[in-house]
């Protein structure tokens, strides 16, 4: 795809994960209305006699659709990239809300929600909250760059993600300690953008981010690895829950405000062995849906007995398998090919053998070949 190159090179990530760390006072703002709204969203609601209100007042351009109000201030920007905002953000309602039966957004069913066009972002989008006394649990805004919209794909998909955030805020409390909190939120994001329209494919370039560096920690927010992981959730809906899998974590996260990977693991039944063990085996070995898509692992070079290394929590290391071998784990890790996961596996020349930490954790493995067995029974 044209976008891989030109998008890796500037780095088209969300900021929501600032937005959270702004707001938990964690750092500055690199953005003003990260925190602060702009004067024409006043929170002196625009009524309607008919059709939701305008929580504020319009800008000087403008265009709205059934829920959602699209506004500029810059002249320069043309009408048509209001036009595409509008179009993926009510295809996304339309599969979140009607289809999907997710959790609406705080406000959204009284007012449309804001969407800021800002070509002076620095990032191709965020979302935030913003707090009144009609809503002290904070309503959702939308911010967008739409310098993005010459690359429709992409624009939509990153519309259907900002969307996404406004459920998020809706069901998930962000306060808190926890660091790593916004690497679900952005995994889950980038998947929203497959869930509101399988057929728009401008987001799965993030899996290099996870494939060229699946040896940080599972949570790490180093190098984009969060908007890479949502591969994970693509295994977790096609394998192992079907539909409504990522969905069922989020709406346990609205009553359990545990850490994202306990309440994977309690919201699916199974624990973080299976879930990574399944996940890792699966991606390496190009089994999902649009593994086509997907940008293939790195890997530690061919598997060879006693390779050994060093890992954090769910990272992963990948070795090339070349020729058929039992391979036996010394550390706690679960090792994953293409058919089976577990502490010993039995692989295939050609396949991809992950190593993933349960916990952080050294490993060292022991390859057997038949050659190996052969010479055993030769010396008995």
């Amino acid at each position: 795809m044209l976008l891989v190159s030109s998008a890796l090179a500037a780095a088209p990530v969300c900021g929501t994960p600032l937005v959270l760390d702004a707001l938990r006072g964690f750092s500055a703002p690199p953005h003003p209305n990260m925190l602060v709204p702009p004067s024409h969203l006043d929170g002196r609601p625009t009524l309607r006699a008919k059709g939701k209100s305008i929580y504020g007042r319009h800008y000087e351009h403008y265009v709205e659709t059934t829920n959602f109000t699209i506004d500029w201030s810059d002249a320069d920007i043309d009408s048509d990239v209001a036009d595409a905002a509008g179009e993926a953000l009510e295809g996304a309602w339309t599969a979140f809300l009607r289809e999907q039966d997710w959790t609406p957004p705080v406000s959204s069913d009284t007012y449309k929600i804001w969407v800021v066009l800002d070509p002076d972002l620095g990032m191709t989008g965020y979302t935030t909250e913003y707090y009144t006394d009609d809503f002290p649990e904070g309503y959702p805004v939308i911010y967008l760059d739409p310098s993005w919209a010459s690359q429709p794909a992409f624009f939509g998909a990153l519309a259907a993600h900002e969307f996404m955030h406004t459920l998020q805020y809706a069901l998930r409390d962000w306060d808190g300690t926890d660091a790593s909190e916004a690497w679900y939120w952005e995994a889950s994001a980038n998947w929203a953008s497959e869930l509101a329209d399988p057929d728009r494919d401008g987001y799965q370039y993030a899996s290099e981010w996870y494939a060229d560096q699946a040896d940080l920690s599972y949570d790490s927010m180093t190098g984009y690895h969060q908007y890479g992981i949502f591969v994970f959730n693509a295994w977790l809906e096609q394998v192992q829950t079907g539909a409504g899998g990522m969905k069922a974590v989020w709406d346990l996260s609205a009553v359990d405000d545990s850490n994202w990977r306990t309440l994977l693991e309690e919201s699916t039944g199974a624990d973080a062995t299976d879930l990574w063990g399944g996940f890792t085996g699966a991606y390496a070995n190009g089994q999902l849906a649009e593994s086509d898509l997907y940008t293939a692992v790195t890997t530690e070079g061919a598997l060879q007995d006693g390779v050994s290394g060093d890992l954090p929590e769910l990272g992963t290391h990948y070795y090339r398998v070349r020729a058929d071998a039992r391979v036996v784990a010394d550390g706690d890790v679960v090792l994953a090919d293409s058919d089976e996961h577990g502490d010993v596996v039995d692989v295939q020349a050609g396949d991809i053998l992950g190593v993933t930490a349960v916990d952080a954790s050294s490993y060292v493995l022991t390859v057997e070949t038949d050659a190996d067995t052969d010479a055993d029974s030769d010396t008995d």
